[in-house]
């Protein structure tokens, strides 16, 4: 008389178990670092800058960046243009990223801008997300 499953067919049906459930998670398809977006772009634009929002947004578009066109007061009482951003350990790519967006800064006449972490007054930024401020 038999009594449960033999040995060998349990041990064959678990082996198929964890090799299946391993190969549906992606982490352990392959060696892949995780992939990070592009930052969203919070643009605001003052005085001069206002007159061609178009020229601003698709500075950044034309390089892959979301723009989100923002109307608010100045969060302080700055006297040259700047960014806000927030800086991640987990996000190996950020301050590659803000070079980036220097850059495009840079080649649409805005040569002097300072940098702010996290916050400004009242406004913040959470990690993937950068605020640009141009007066």
């Amino acid at each position: 008389m038999q009594k449960g499953t033999p040995m060998p067919t349990l041990f064959l049906s678990i082996l198929i178990l964890v090799i299946t459930g391993c190969s549906l998670v992606p982490e352990f398809q392959d060696n892949r670092k995780m992939q990070f977006n592009k930052p969203k772009i919070h643009l605001h634009l003052y005085s001069r800058f206002q007159s061609e929002p178009e020229k601003y947004i698709a500075a950044f578009t034309s390089k892959g960046y979301e723009v989100e066109v923002q109307h608010s007061e100045l969060p302080g009482s700055e006297e040259k243009s700047f960014i806000i951003h927030s800086p991640s350990m987990l996000n190996p790519n950020h301050y590659l990223e803000v070079e980036n967006i220097l850059t495009i800064l840079k080649e649409i006449g805005v040569l002097e801008i300072n940098q702010y972490h996290y916050f400004v007054g009242k406004h913040s930024y959470t990690p993937n997300h950068v605020g640009v401020y141009l007066l």
